[in-house]
């Protein structure tokens, strides 16, 4: 977790999440501080692969992961499912 067990948010270990995830995960953004909706459909929907990956589950459903972006990012998205499943 990127927080105390008092509730405080450790500023730097939630960068270097971030980071790893953005790297991870081919996340096309010109930096951590992009707002989300300022990006891709594609990218968008990786952001949401990497913050459900942040929490480590056991199970993951997904329900239509790439409805409404392009080809590049379908396949994109297709690899990451596989590797979650591998």
């Amino acid at each position: 977790a990127v927080s105390s067990s008092y509730g405080v948010i450790d500023f730097e270990r939630q960068r270097q999440a971030s980071q790893r995830y953005v790297d991870l995960l081919n996340i096309k953004t010109p930096g951590l501080a992009q707002p989300v909706r300022l990006l891709s459909g594609g990218n968008q929907q990786k952001i949401i692969f990497g913050k459900w990956q942040f929490r480590e589950p056991r199970i993951m459903f997904f329900d239509e992961p790439t409805r409404g972006i392009d080809v590049g990012a379908k396949f994109a998205i297709y690899q990451i499912m596989d590797e979650l499943a591998a």
